[in-house]
């Protein structure tokens, strides 16, 4: 249920954009998207996937979708955010690399601290 309330919070902000405001300046919309990132098959079920979605016939992410829907409304560029190593198609895979990553990150970060560079 907290889930749909956020979606249509976020539908309801992006449908109330004026167009106006945007007039002078192209927004640039970049996003991350777990499907743009992986290698899953062509043919993944996107009626039994909560992440992957269709958008106007092309397989995207929660992420890609509402990313396009500000794009259409703000008629801004679109620009999703590539890894350069995909993540593993098996959702218990990607969660390790995931804890991987988010273990190098605190690494750096008391490294950081230890040089006295820390935000």
């Amino acid at each position: 249920m907290k889930k749909v309330i956020k979606i249509l919070f976020i539908l309801t902000a992006i449908l109330s954009i004026e167009n106006s405001v945007f007039a002078a300046e192209k927004p640039m919309i970049i996003y991350f998207s777990y499907y743009e990132n992986t290698n899953l098959p062509s043919d993944v079920d996107t009626s039994a996937s909560a992440s992957i979605q269709l958008w106007n016939g092309e397989r995207t992410g929660n992420t890609g979708i509402i990313a396009n829907m500000i794009k259409d409304k703000t008629n801004g560029d679109i620009f999703p955010i590539l890894v350069a190593d995909k993540y593993p198609e098996s959702y218990d895979k990607t969660v390790d690399r995931g804890r991987e990553v988010q273990g190098a990150e605190e690494r750096v970060e008391e490294w950081l601290e230890s040089l006295n560079y820390s935000n």
